[in-house]
């Protein structure tokens, strides 16, 4: 008799499945993957660290969460002993997410090889919402070594605090059908650069100022705006929350939830919401990422990503350029960030004089160490936007790759570089 086992990420088809005809053991992933901080470590820090976020997230005992993922991700050391594995996961971002961490742990196992296969989702519903029948009907798809590849590689990118990877592999065509969007969908809800506001959020705004008061009409309208991302009761009043504390209040306090002045003015898009730090897919402690992710837009042809420090002063900001990374959300025009856009960020806290481009993606971070200046004769003059001038140098930062931009303005001008 064939020995099957079954991994889902969550229990809703626990009890779903035997009754489709899919006998054999249920392994469930309970870890809310795209939910919080994640890391490349070994497995025993990484299940230390989720602990943590499912504690602070859920509202439960840390104790507890840990020795819950330590069972259910010990269990997948026991799959050699079933001739068939099952993966249960949807095309959302909470299936997806976990899918790469599975695949992560499962690539390079070879008595696993010829024995995975992934059940095939149609992109709109999810598992639970299909019939006895249509559960019955479905075709396990072999999952080959070039799939579990691209399932690791996508965990090294999501879990990278250089959200940059994750951005060049969701623009590929990669052998899981589901991936590449649920990673575009992930890089979305980290903050814009236009207004500051990530996805959900910029959509929670518009629910509340459509009359959505409630957190039942809040999540409704947040479900059905998004097939991609399904949000949680949990995570809407995450949201809320953060977008109704000081001192930038967006949304009031007191339900039911009303935009404020500014939360009115971040919406129409007249003023731009300062995002606190959080953590959002790789980074830790030391490094906090933030991507601000910007519309398609721009005149000119762009040439550079940008990445600022979020906590550096009003008179000295540290900017680092890494590549050609697309603008856009959706991939579909593809233009570079440019310099005009480089110029933009320069003058975050004044008044931006002159054209504003909107393209480009910001990623704050932290360094581990203070860069090191070279000497006087790096410095190199560039043209500014108004008649003062202005001048910048670079620094050697300390990680592999990369460099680091110091600028001052002279007269609080911004340069144009």
């Amino acid at each position: 008799m064939t020995s099957t086992a079954h991994i889902r990420c969550g229990d809703d088809l626990r009890d779903l499945l035997p009754r489709a005809g899919w006998a054999g053991s249920y392994l469930p992933i309970a870890d809310p993957v795209c939910v919080g901080a994640v890391s490349d470590d070994e497995l025993m820090a990484y299940l230390g660290q989720r602990a943590r976020v499912v504690a602070l997230h859920a509202g439960v005992d840390a104790q507890e969460a840990r020795l819950r993922l330590g069972r259910e991700y010990m269990a997948l050391n026991a799959l050699d002993r079933f001739d068939l594995v099952l993966l249960w996961f949807e095309h959302d971002l909470w299936d997806q997410a976990c899918l790469i961490r599975v695949l992560s742990l499962l690539a390079g196992r070879a008595p696993l090889q010829g024995r995975l296969f992934l059940m095939p989702a149609d992109g709109r519903r999810p598992f639970a919402h299909l019939p006895a029948e249509e559960l019955a009907a479905l075709v396990p798809q072999p999952l080959g070594s070039l799939a579990l590849e691209a399932g690791a590689e996508a965990w090294a990118a999501f879990a990278s605090p250089d959200p940059t990877a994750l951005d060049r592999l969701s623009r590929r065509r990669l052998p899981l059908p589901h991936l590449a969007a649920a990673m575009r969908r992930h890089l979305q809800d980290l903050p814009w650069r236009g207004d500051g506001l990530g996805l959900t959020e910029r959509r929670l705004l518009r629910a509340v100022a459509e009359g959505a008061g409630d957190e039942a009409s809040l999540l409704r309208a947040l479900l059905a705006a998004d097939p991609v991302f399904q949000v949680t009761d949990l995570i809407l009043r995450e949201v809320a929350q953060r977008l109704s504390a000081l001192p930038q209040r967006l949304v009031t306090r007191q339900r039911p939830w009303r935009l404020t002045e500014r939360g009115a003015a971040v919406l129409a898009g007249t003023a731009r919401y300062r995002p606190p730090p959080r953590f959002q897919g790789g980074g830790d402690g030391a490094a906090r990422s933030r991507l601000v992710v910007g519309p398609a837009g721009g005149g000119r042809a762009c040439r550079r990503l940008t990445v600022e420090r979020a906590a550096a002063p009003r008179h000295a900001r540290r900017r680092e350029t890494s590549g050609q990374i697309p603008c856009g959300c959706d991939g579909s025009r593809r233009r570079w960030c440019c310099s005009e856009g480089w110029r933009a960020g320069c003058r975050r806290r004044r008044r931006r004089p002159g054209r504003t481009a909107r393209c480009g993606w910001w990623w704050a971070s932290r360094p581990a160490a203070p860069p090191i200046s070279r000497p006087a004769s790096s410095r190199r003059s560039c043209a500014a936007s108004s008649a003062n001038p202005s001048w910048w140098r670079i620094a050697a930062a300390p990680v592999a790759g990369s460099r680091w931009t110091m600028c001052w303005r002279s007269r609080g001008t911004a340069i144009r570089c």
